[in-house]
């Protein structure tokens, strides 16, 4: 936040952009400095800013429990999802094999890191039934944040699982939406976000989308996508064996057809238009 330029500038009007409280009240899924850092300079601008926008309603209502905002009046600007996973095509073996995939496959994008509560992925998808495993695999599409190092150390001790689990790294984003619609589920069951836009991403492919309550992701996911709970990973592993087995075919489709629609609401357009109406309502202050 620009605050030294307010010294030239005493009628500057100034917003900021919140994401999510994270830094406050989930401290563990944070590195030591970074944590103590943002929540300093957060409650320095929420107290400054003339404006604060956030992403999701979720956010919008957690924001007064941790700071004082200048102006209580938050502004939502809901995330977008790039029309390209309406409209993907199946990937082809070439990129299949880019990434190290020979089977059907659950997806997960996202970096790999605590928050994103991976390891709660693994032990839902090892407590699938094996026939499951044996056909279908678990790719981990992202880069390796903190703490990485602890997700793939709880592999080696079980070969079998290691040679079942997928990690890609970075997925270029013009290859992104068709791996996207080639799954078989896509699961981001983070403990906590702001937003999520793996889910909207989700369900834009025309897949079943499995995604955890207690946060904005419950908001966005809408009636569109499967809720587990992200401390709980027997509820995953239910949820992705209901999209790996056979039948209830109908209510996955309805399922898909669901979050579609609720896909379809969130687009970068809809973005610029709510930050354009914040930014217009400062400068009529």
């Amino acid at each position: 936040m620009p605050y030294a330029a307010r010294l030239i500038y005493p009628r500057l009007k100034v917003i900021g952009t919140f994401h999510d409280m994270t830094y406050f009240f989930l401290p563990e899924f944070h590195v030591g400095w970074k944590r103590e850092m943002f929540k300093f300079y957060i409650g320095l601008t929420a107290r400054r800013a003339d404006k604060i926008l956030t992403i999701s309603e979720n956010s919008r209502k957690d924001i007064p429990k941790y700071c004082r905002p200048k102006n209580p009046d938050i502004s939502v600007t809901c995330m977008g999802v790039d029309p390209r996973f309406f409209e993907s095509d199946m990937p082809d073996p070439e990129t299949l094999l880019r990434y190290g995939i020979d089977s059907s496959y659950i997806i997960y994008v996202g970096t790999l890191e605590p928050r994103k509560n991976v390891p709660g992925l693994i032990q839902a998808y090892r407590d699938l039934p094996a026939e499951l495993r044996e056909t279908c695999k678990l790719v981990l599409c992202g880069k390796t944040g903190w703490l990485f190092d602890e997700i793939y150390e709880s592999l080696k001790t079980d070969a079998k699982l290691m040679s079942q689990v997928v990690f890609t790294g970075f997925v270029k984003d013009e290859d992104l939406p068709s791996l996207l619609h080639g799954a078989a589920a896509s699961a981001y069951v983070s403990f906590y976000e702001g937003f999520g836009i793996p889910v909207i991403e989700g369900m834009a492919s025309g897949v079943v989308t499995i995604t955890s309550y207690g946060s904005s992701l419950e908001e966005v996911a809408g009636d569109g996508a499967v809720l587990t709970d992200p401390n709980d990973p027997s509820t995953i592993s239910r949820a992705l064996a209901w999209s790996l087995s056979a039948g209830h075919e109908e209510e996955k489709a309805a399922l898909i057809r669901r979050g579609i629609i609720q896909a379809s609401s969130y687009t970068w357009d809809r973005c610029a238009r709510e930050t354009l109406l914040a930014y217009a309502d400062i400068k009529e202050r």
